[in-house]
């Protein structure tokens, strides 16, 4: 990942945050995306609907079964499409995932950065995209302020706090036994102290909590 881009995803995360009423864990990113502006947010099983084709050429049109974002540059205009398919069987987490990770290329800039270039990029600019992308779903599902506040133990209370696969959650837990408290990350602390959804997971840590989200934005 390039060194200047983890600042603007930090505070693309934050930006985000500072926005959200009410924020419930586990996030759903897809609430987000409705409230981006020049956003948009469609299913594989819609879009084929609409495009009057089928599942599997949206799968090849797309280059991948979880998920892509299209960029129209002339409108400045994103869309988001996401398999939720049943057919396609994959996992709340995978799906929550991979709606974070295309929002990641979206606030990094990643589009408008290739649009800029006039050319495809390099495989060395896809593979750092691709690591900044993953940071910023990452941040933005289970941020680190957050786990500190709850006192996590193991990958396990991540994971089912946050809603990450297994997998997921120990990469996160790596990141948090690491983690270094700077002075912008600690100011940044207080957002997460009035959850009250927070403090009602600390109580109830071994509670499966349900994937409901407030949606509301200011502004």
């Amino acid at each position: 990942m390039r060194d200047e881009f983890k600042d603007i995803l930090d505070d693309a995360v934050f930006s985000l945050y500072q926005k959200i009423r009410y924020p419930v864990f586990p996030l759903d990113p897809v609430s987000i995306i409705f409230h981006i502006q020049n956003c948009g947010y469609i299913s594989y099983d819609r879009l084929a609907a609409v495009s009057k084709t089928s599942y599997q050429e949206v799968v090849k049109a797309c280059n991948s079964y979880d998920g892509c974002t299209q960029y129209d540059i002339r409108k400045d205009r994103y869309l988001i499409a996401i398999n939720n398919s049943a057919s396609y069987g994959a996992s709340k987490q995978r799906i929550r995932w991979t709606s974070a990770h295309e929002l990641g290329h979206v606030f990094g800039g990643h589009f408008t950065e290739l649009a800029h270039l006039g050319k495809p990029g390099t495989p060395s600019d896809y593979r750092d995209m691709e690591e900044e992308a993953d940071y910023f779903a990452a941040s933005l599902l289970a941020p680190l302020p957050a786990i500190k506040l709850l006192r996590a133990k193991r990958p396990a209370d991540i994971r089912d706090w946050f809603g990450l696969s297994q997998t997921a959650a120990e990469y996160r837990w790596r990141d948090y036994q690491t983690m270094q408290i700077d002075e912008r990350l600690a100011d940044r602390f207080h957002i997460f102290r009035p959850f009250s959804t927070v403090k009602n997971m600390q109580r109830n840590s071994t509670r499966k909590i349900d994937i409901t989200v407030d949606a509301g934005f200011i502004g």
